[in-house]
């Protein structure tokens, strides 16, 4: 047997004697012209790096998740020796921390880790006008 294959449904079809039988138009799909694959756009901004010794801020990735809110991240570096300034940021769950020093940020990471929160070195360092 040849021919197109069928089955019998599961279910009837609703139907709606008030909807008109009229088959939506077509309309013919755009001719596909893929972009080579240097001008497509980057799919993130490209950030460079800085060199780790030399980033004077930390990041509390996931703090919100463990129980630490912005306050509490706030009130905790505040008290620890060479503090700047704090950054929250919702989006990622905690926030960012900037010190005096590379020196400094590195000992509140290990602070903070040993209060159960997570902090480790940022990518960068968080600007001196934040």
């Amino acid at each position: 047997q040849q021919g197109t294959p069928a089955d019998m449904a599961k279910s009837n079809m609703s139907f709606s004697p008030a909807a008109p039988l009229v088959a939506p138009e077509r309309q013919p799909l755009p001719p596909r012209h893929p972009m080579p694959p240097e001008h497509h756009p980057p799919l993130k901004r490209h950030r460079a790096m800085e060199n780790l010794g030399h980033v004077d801020t930390v990041a509390c990735v996931g703090a919100a998740e463990r129980g630490f809110d912005e306050a509490s991240l706030r009130c905790f570096f505040v008290d620890l020796p060479g503090f700047l300034h704090f950054k929250a940021n919702p989006r990622m769950g905690g926030g960012f921390a900037k010190f005096e020093t590379p020196v400094l940020a590195t000992q509140a990471i290990m602070k903070a880790q040993d209060h159960g929160i997570p902090a480790d070195i940022a990518k960068s360092s968080m600007s001196s006008n934040n």
